[in-house]
């Protein structure tokens, strides 16, 4: 195990189904590979957010009233997006 102490790999295969509603992981390695790979997907999502944001401010200084509403709709994409995550 490479990213994550052992402690943490246990807690993850004990409570993957708070995250996930089927389990992804039954070893330690394929819980260290799924917990990666949620964490790099929340990382994404992190970063598209704050790049439509960067986009709505950019659009709102402009007073671009097209641009304003494509970043609020991007934004409101994320949020269900996520919603659906959860």
């Amino acid at each position: 195990m490479n990213g994550f102490s052992e402690e943490c790999i246990e807690v993850f295969l004990r409570d993957q189904s708070q995250l996930f509603d089927e389990p992804v992981a039954e070893t330690p390695e394929e819980a260290e590979e799924a917990a990666i790979s949620d964490a790099l997907s929340g990382a994404k999502k992190d970063a598209r957010k704050r790049g439509a944001a960067s986009d709505l401010t950019t659009s709102y200084e402009k007073k671009d009233k097209t641009k304003i509403e494509e970043s609020i709709n991007k934004l409101n994409g994320l949020k269900d997006e996520i919603g659906q995550i959860k």
